[in-house]
C-alpha cells in the first residue's frame, strides 16, 4: 500500500499534525515505510528531499497562487513517480484554499486513489471553506477528538465516514531518564512557565486570539504583582512559530514591557524542530496552555509526558484531556484571575503538584504513538488495493512506419520506436511491478527487454495482436479498394479477411485477464490487444476507448485508466 502524506508544512516544522504524521512514520516497520512519501509547501517550483526517513516533494505551488494548470503540472509529476494508492490529506479542508483544496483532491479522486482527510481543526474559523472541503467524496475522514466530532460532523452529509483517532505521543521519547538528563540543562533556576504556542500569528505578524498569549502575561502580571513571584516565562524561537519581521519582534516586546514582564521572559535561543520540541518542554516547572477551541491540544499529552502540570482553559478538547485537580487544573477561558491563582497554586502546593504530575504520566499512557499508528494503518487497511496494470505499447515498427496493417507478421521497431521504449523505460526505472506479461512477437520481446532488462517475462500467444488475415501489409486506402465490403464500426474493421474478429479477440483476451493476480501488473503488447484489455476492464465496447499509440502508456487502477505519452 502506497501512501502519499499531504500537509501544508514540512515534516520538520514543530505543530500537531508533523507530530502525528512523524508519529505514524516512526511506528511502521522499516520495510513498509517506503510506501510512505508527502507532499508539502515549498519555496521551490519543485523538489525532493529526505525528511523524517522519508521522501518529501515540496512545491511553491501549494503555498503561493498559481494557474490550476501548475498546481496540476506538480501533482503529474509526484503521480508518475510515486503513483499512491492512498491520499493522506491533513487539514486539505482548512489550511489550503477552497479552490486549490479542490483541486488537489479531484486530481488524485480521478486517479482512483483512497481519499482520507485527517482533519486536525474542529470547524473553528475560515467556516465556509471548511463546510466546502468536508463535503468533498471522502473516504474516510479523521477527527482528532469528541469536540472537533460534535462541531464537524452537523456540516458533513455523510456522517458515516467520520472516525474519531485521538492524538498522541511516543512515550519512549518522553522516558524519565531523558527528561531529567535535559533539565539539567535548564537556562533558568528560577520557577519556570512554558508556553509553546505561538506568541506571534505566523499570518499577520499580531498576537492572536486563540493561544491567548495576552492572557498569560496579563496573568503573569498579576502573579509578579500581587503574589510577589519570582518566576521566568520561556516562548519559543520567533522564527519557527511566528513572523520574524521587526514589526511582531516590536509589537510581541512592547506587550511584555507594558505588563512589566520582559526581564522575566526568555525566547528560547534556537530554532525548533519537531523532534526538539522536549528541550524546550525541560526548560519548564509547568506549562500554560489557555488556548481556545483546540480540537486536541497536544501540548496537553506532551507536557504529561514530560511530567509537568498543565494548564488548561475550559475550552475545546481540554476537558477531555484534563480533570481539574487531577491531572492538570482547568481555568475559565479568559480569565486572568483564575490563570494567576492557578500558577500560584502551583508553585505554592507541593502536593497538589507531584499529584498532578503522577496522575499526568498515568493519564499519557491512553495516548500511546504504537497504538495511533496501529488505528491509522487500520483504517488504511480497510480499502483493499486497487490492482493496477500498465498497458505497453511496442515501439514504431516498420511496417508502422510504412502505414501498413501489421496483425501478426513479424516487424522490428526503427530508431524511433527504440527510442520510444527507452524514454518508457526511465518511466518504470522507480517503480515495483510484480508480473510483467509479454506478446511473444519479436516487436514487442524487443520493447520489453529494453524497458525491463532482464527482469522474468512471462510470453502468451493470447497476447498477440489481432490476425489481420489478408488485409496485412496493406493499407488501409488497398484494403478498401480489394474488400469494399468489410463490416467497420467507427471507423474499425469488426472482422479481418481470413484472420480474426473483434469477438474473437475478446474470446481469447478474457481469459488472459482472469490469470491476473499481482497487484501492479504491466503488459507489453499492441494496439488492438491493449484496446480489448481496457475495453473489457471498463466494460466499455472496444470502439470508445482510445487508440493506443506506440509512446503511451496507458495506466488502469480499478474503473479508471490514464494514458501518459513520452
Amino acid at each position: 500500500m502506497k501512501v502519499l502524506i499531504i500537509n501544508f508544512h514540512g515534516l520538520g516544522f514543530p505543530g500537531g499534525v508533523q507530530s502525528v504524521v512523524n508519529t505514524l512514520i516512526k511506528n511502521t516497520p522499516a520495510k513498509k515505510r517506503v510506501g510512505y512519501r508527502a507532499l508539502c509547501a515549498g519555496n521551490k517550483k519543485f523538489e525532493k528531499v529526505k525528511a523524517s526517513g522519508i521522501i518529501e516533494y515540496k512545491s511553491s505551488d501549494l503555498g503561493k497562487k498559481c494557474k490550476k494548470k501548475e498546481l496540476k503540472t506538480t501533482l503529474q509529476k509526484v503521480w508518475e513517480e510515486f503513483m499512491p494508492d492512498i491520499i493522506y490529506s491533513h487539514n486539505l479542508t482548512y489550511m489550503f484554499e477552497s479552490k486549490k483544496a479542490q483541486v488537489i483532491f479531484n486530481f488524485f479522486k480521478n486517479k482512483g486513489c483512497v481519499m482520507i482527510e485527517h482533519a486536525h481543526h474542529a470547524y473553528s474559523r475560515r467556516k465556509q471553506r471548511c463546510a466546502k472541503g468536508l463535503n468533498f467524496k471522502w473516504n474516510k475522514i479523521i477527527v482528532v477528538s469528541k469536540y472537533a466530532y460534535k462541531k464537524i460532523s452537523p456540516i458533513v452529509k455523510n456522517k458515516s465516514i467520520i472516525e474519531i483517532v485521538p492524538n498522541s505521543i511516543n512515550l519512549n521519547y518522553f522516558s524519565k531518564k531523558r527528561i531529567t538528563a535535559l533539565k539539567k540543562k535548564r537556562l533558568s533556576k528560577n520557577f519556570c512557565f512554558v508556553f509553546p504556542s505561538r506568541t506571534i500569528r505566523i499570518s499577520t505578524g499580531e498576537i492572536g486570539e486563540q493561544k491567548q498569549f495576552l492572557t498569560v502575561i496579563k496573568s503573569l502580571s498579576k502573579l509578579k504583582k500581587t503574589y510577589k513571584k519570582q518566576f521566568n516565562l520561556f516562548i519559543p524561537h520567533l522564527g519557527v512559530f511566528g513572523s520574524r519581521s521587526s514589526k511582531g519582534e516590536r509589537l510581541l516586546k512592547a506587550k511584555l514591557k507594558k505588563y512589566d514582564i520582559l526581564k522575566e521572559t526568555i525566547i528560547y535561543p534556537k530554532r525548533l524542530l519537531q523532534k526538539d520540541m522536549i528541550e524546550f518542554y525541560a526548560q519548564g516547572d509547568a506549562v500554560l496552555f489557555p488556548s481556545l477551541g483546540e480540537s486536541f491540544g497536544l501540548v496537553t499529552i506532551e507536557a504529561q509526558g514530560c511530567g509537568l502540570p498543565v494548564i488548561v482553559a475550559d475550552s475545546g478538547a481540554s476537558s477531555e484531556l484534563v480533570k481539574n485537580n487531577y491531572n492538570g487544573l482547568i481555568v475559565k477561558p479568559k480569565s486572568v484571575t483564575q490563570l494567576a491563582n492557578a500558577m500560584n497554586h502551583l508553585m505554592n502546593n507541593k502536593m497538589d503538584y507531584d499529584k498532578i504530575v503522577s496522575n499526568g504520566l498515568k493519564t499519557v499512557k491512553k495516548y500511546s504513538s504504537k497504538a495511533h499508528a496501529q488505528e491509522i494503518i487500520s483504517i488504511f487497511n480497510k480499502f483493499p488495493k486497487k490492482q493496477t496494470i500498465f498497458l505497453i505499447r511496442h515501439g514504431q515498427t516498420i511496417l508502422n512506419k510504412r502505414g501498413v496493417y501489421s496483425g501478426q507478421i513479424q516487424t522490428t521497431l526503427t530508431k524511433k520506436g527504440i527510442g520510444q521504449a527507452k524514454k518508457i523505460r526511465e518511466f518504470f526505472s522507480n517503480k515495483k511491478i510484480d508480473t510483467i506479461y509479454c506478446s511473444p512477437l519479436i516487436r514487442t520481446r524487443k520493447t520489453a527487454e529494453i524497458i525491463f532488462g532482464n527482469k522474468k517475462f512471462i510470453y502468451s500467444n493470447l497476447l498477440k495482436e489481432i490476425d489481420v488475415g489478408l488485409a496485412g501489409g496493406k493499407t488501409n486506402k488497398e484494403v478498401k479498394l480489394e474488400f469494399p465490403n468489410l463490416k467497420r464500426k467507427n471507423g474499425s474493421i469488426v472482422s479481418y479477411p481470413g484472420g480474426e474478429s473483434h469477438r474473437d479477440l475478446e474470446n481469447r483476451i478474457k481469459p488472459f485477464l482472469k490469470r491476473i493476480r499481482a497487484n501492479t501488473t504491466a503488459i507489453v503488447a499492441h494496439e488492438s490487444v491493449n484496446r480489448m484489455i481496457l475495453a473489457l476492464v471498463l466494460e466499455e465496447p472496444f470502439q470508445k476507448v482510445p487508440r493506443h499509440r506506440n509512446n503511451e502508456v496507458v495506466i488502469i487502477r480499478g474503473k479508471s485508466f490514464e494514458r501518459i505519452a513520452f
